[in-house]
């Protein structure tokens, strides 16, 4: 069976898509995202346009491992140089996602993080750590939090659905009004009635 899980199109966590979660709600997690069936999920799109299905075939392996900072809380001294590491941009977030220092420079992927030894991060970072805008988290407590995301960045809707035979529902557009005055009903500009009464009606 093709499965499908649903997006909720109004709104992004940063680069983040919520998905409908299992029993209710939206989450970014993608192993908490409620998995349909292809006429379950074009249904629903059917009576809610904002509610988007992707292939969760197409999703999986486009997946990124992020840390939400909300859900870190330690005071770690670590017991042996050799522990291993990784070292976060604090304060510089996607949505509620980390930065971690990567061969690249930054990444929010925790799969592209650079991993050191303890006595390797604080001889390259330990300065930045003392004064608060780098932390070295431990390697095995931070793994333990990470969770699958998908990322407007790595993925397009356009190119999930494409070859599925798919379209989604277009919303009608909204037609925009000009004001008008309050008293005598006249369209007007904004610099032609500042006060909500245009210059007829005084």
């Amino acid at each position: 069976m093709e499965q499908f899980i649903l997006q909720d199109s109004r709104g992004l966590i940063g680069s983040r898509i919520s998905w409908w979660r299992e029993g209710g709600s939206y989450t970014t997690n993608l192993d908490q995202a409620e998995v349909f069936s292809r006429e379950d999920a074009l249904n629903q799109h059917l009576s809610r346009e904002t509610d988007i299905p992707w292939p969760l075939s197409f999703v999986k392996p486009r997946q990124e491992l992020a840390v939400d900072f909300q859900y870190i809380s330690i005071h770690w001294v670590p017991q042996s140089g050799t522990d291993l590491c990784y070292v976060a941009a604090k304060f510089n977030y996607d949505g509620n996602d980390m930065f971690w220092v990567s061969p690249a420079g930054q990444t929010t992927d925790l799969s592209k993080a650079s991993v050191f030894t303890v006595d390797e991060a604080f001889a390259q970072f330990g300065s930045e750590a003392s004064a608060f805008t780098r932390q070295i988290w431990p390697k095995a407590y931070i793994d333990a939090r990470a969770r699958p995301i998908a990322s407007t960045a790595a993925m397009k809707v356009a190119q999930a659905l494409e070859g599925t035979g798919i379209t989604l529902v277009q919303p009608p557009r909204r037609r925009r009004c000009p004001p008008q005055c309050g008293g005598c009903g006249r369209f007007v500009t904004v610099d032609q009635a500042p006060g909500g009464v245009c210059r007829d009606c005084r």
